[in-house]
């Protein structure tokens, strides 16, 4: 058996919240299930990332990524509502999967959205440094600030707005906006002003939101168990 056998891959990032450009790479996400001795004896596998010049590909071992998803980890979750250039080596258990994804909704997204949104906020404001890679530095040097890590400020904060007025994920719910914060129309003053009206709106949306705690470990841990038992002794 191959070392890793694809549950689930596809296309996530700015391809699929719908504000990518022409100089955007492709960022690739995929879960893999390991050999049966991964999971019974002393070996085990890892996350792993690879990049070329113009694709991002981001590995996830199964149970690590349902860990992950568990805790409404915002950069894996989004790999379960992409229906982009989506493949698997066993379509059947990929959509057990996919078709439990509601399990991870949960109000934990609160901190883990909301958390990641602040630490981008921060990273907007940054100024030139010599650890920044070279399109940041062009990014500030055009606009003043990171205009991407705004974009992707506004979409967590509408992501989040959204999942607690209406149950749901909606990875291009903030497209519009987000491609204009990319193209440089608004200015920092403009995007400081639109956190906070972001916040207070997310946090009115929280307060009713009528979404679980946190996920049912139970179920969780059982449709870790379905899969496996489904891939390693069907």
């Amino acid at each position: 058996m191959a070392d890793r056998y694809t549950l689930l891959k596809g296309l996530v990032g700015s391809h699929v919240y719908g504000y990518a450009t022409e100089s955007s790479d492709k960022d690739y996400m995929s879960v893999y299930l390991s050999p049966l001795d991964h999971y019974f004896g002393l070996r085990s596998s890892s996350t792993s990332m690879t990049v070329t010049d113009s694709e991002d590909n981001c590995e996830y071992e199964f149970l690590k990524f349902m860990k992950l998803c568990s805790s409404f980890n915002p950069n894996v979750i989004p790999l379960l509502w992409t229906n982009k250039e989506t493949q698997s080596d066993n379509w059947d258990l990929a959509l057990e999967l996919i078709n439990n994804r509601h399990l991870f909704v949960t109000k934990l997204a609160y901190n883990t959205l909301v958390g990641y949104s602040v630490s981008q906020r921060e990273k907007a404001r940054k100024q030139l440094t010599g650890k920044l890679g070279e399109k940041r530095k062009d990014l500030i040097e055009k606009y003043g600030f990171d205009v991407k890590a705004a974009a992707h400020t506004v979409r967590l904060m509408k992501t989040a707005e959204h999942l607690f007025k209406y149950n749901e994920i909606k990875l291009d719910v903030a497209a519009e906006e987000c491609a204009e914060y990319r193209s440089g129309k608004y200015s920092w003053e403009d995007f400081e002003d639109r956190f906070e009206v972001l916040k207070k709106r997310v946090d009115l949306s929280f307060q009713d939101s009528t979404l679980p705690e946190k996920p049912d470990m139970d179920k969780v841990n059982n449709l870790c168990v379905t899969v496996l038992k489904c891939f390693h002794f069907k």
